[in-house]
């Protein structure tokens, strides 16, 4: 079956399966004609959530990633579970991460986070009218709330302290679909 692109795709086989994603090898026969072999992770996909605690006040998430090797300072986000609709998990996800629960969700879209090996697909959420509540959080997760002005976040993006590719994203669609930095 040939795509848009002209790619045909050929027999995939599974060469890994772990809790979250898998990762596959697929055959594909260029436009040319000559038969390719590539890899890709499949993901179920993901959410990603900028909440505004204030119209000026983000709460953001500094948490150890062993993928990276480092602690990183973050946007709450998490996998979509089993099926689950993207806003059920963008308000499950603040609710474990900050201990917050939103009022009102926004969809900022969506993006590929790393389109040349991996098939994730991250939704973004903007939360705003939150409110305390108990947050249960996963087991293996040790998460770090901060609360921060928006600017100074920004600052953070700017000059590297957050490196994160999701969260630099999200702020360019605050920012973008606001049409101004918030106060």
């Amino acid at each position: 079956m040939r795509n848009a692109s002209g790619w045909e795709a050929g027999e995939t086989r599974e060469l890994l399966r772990t809790r979250i994603f898998r990762v596959v090898e697929q055959s594909f026969r260029t436009p040319g004609g000559q038969w390719v072999s590539r890899q890709t992770v499949v993901h179920p996909g993901a959410v990603a959530i900028m909440p505004f605690l204030s119209e000026r006040d983000v709460i953001l998430v500094r948490q150890f990633r062993p993928s990276a090797g480092t602690t990183m300072i973050e946007v709450p986000a998490g996998t979509l579970e089993g099926g689950e609709a993207p806003e059920v998990c963008a308000r499950r996800e603040l609710e474990e991460e900050t201990g917050f629960r939103a009022g009102r969700m926004e969809s900022l879209g969506k993006l590929r986070s790393c389109p040349g090996f991996c098939s994730e697909t991250l939704y973004l959420f903007r939360a705003s009218d939150l409110s305390k509540v108990e947050a249960a959080g996963d087991e293996d997760e040790f998460v770090e709330r901060l609360i921060v002005p928006f600017r100074e976040a920004l600052e953070m993006c700017l000059d590297g302290r957050i490196e994160d590719s999701k969260t630099l994203a999200i702020f360019l669609r605050c920012i973008l679909r606001d049409g101004r930095l918030p106060l």
